[in-house]
């Protein structure tokens, strides 16, 4: 498969964070990826949060878009994704030794067919050498203020990510900071103490 027309550009991301940095010692990590080969369906992220942090509904996302650099046609999207059982790997329970919460998620079947189907759809585009198509493929997450949490207080999250079962998490993203207030100017609550 001809893989050359693809202008692949990772955006692994926090969406919490205007300004965001990958460890170095996880760039080996993320270069092996393949958004063009992996299976989805092995896709999984982790995210650990302090106490005062919760993670709600669609609040961890995988971003999987195509934009067609000749007609500006868009695929793919934004997915959430799922809360997964099981006990922590041997790298996420030395994080969690640090303290706070994690919780793993992953796509569903359906998604992941969604993101192969589409993935299939864009290798078909016209190929143009001067005009590149490219993938953005990000993970995030959004992290809101419980009821007790001290707003003067920085809290903080990190986000994990793994492509193989067979393989452990590497860092993302390192205690990265959560916004206090939401650009409306509210607290970034959690839902049930949102202001009405």
């Amino acid at each position: 498969m001809d893989l050359k027309p693809i202008l692949t550009t990772l955006a692994l991301s926090a969406f919490a964070s205007a300004c965001t940095s990958i460890p170095l010692t996880s760039l080996p990590r993320l270069q092996d990826i393949d958004p063009m080969t992996m299976d989805p369906a092995n896709i999984e992220v982790a995210v650990r949060f302090e106490d005062g942090l919760a993670l709600e509904d669609e609040d961890v996302t995988l971003e999987f878009a195509f934009k067609n650099g000749i007609t500006d046609e868009r695929l793919g999207g934004t997915f959430p994704l799922e809360p997964m059982d099981g006990a922590l790997t041997p790298f996420l329970q030395r994080q969690a030794n640090k303290g706070g919460t994690i919780l793993r998620y992953t796509l569903s079947e359906e998604q992941a067919d969604q993101i192969r189907t589409t993935r299939t759809e864009a290798l078909t585009w016209e190929r143009q050498a001067e005009r590149l198509h490219s993938l953005s493929f990000a993970a995030g997450a959004k992290p809101c203020l419980t009821e007790d949490a001290n707003p003067f207080r920085s809290l903080r999250f990190s986000v994990y990510l793994r492509d193989d079962p067979e393989k452990d998490y590497f860092t993302l993203l390192n205690n990265q900071s959560v916004e206090v207030l939401k650009e409306s100017g509210e607290l970034n609550a959690c839902g049930s103490q949102a202001p009405e």
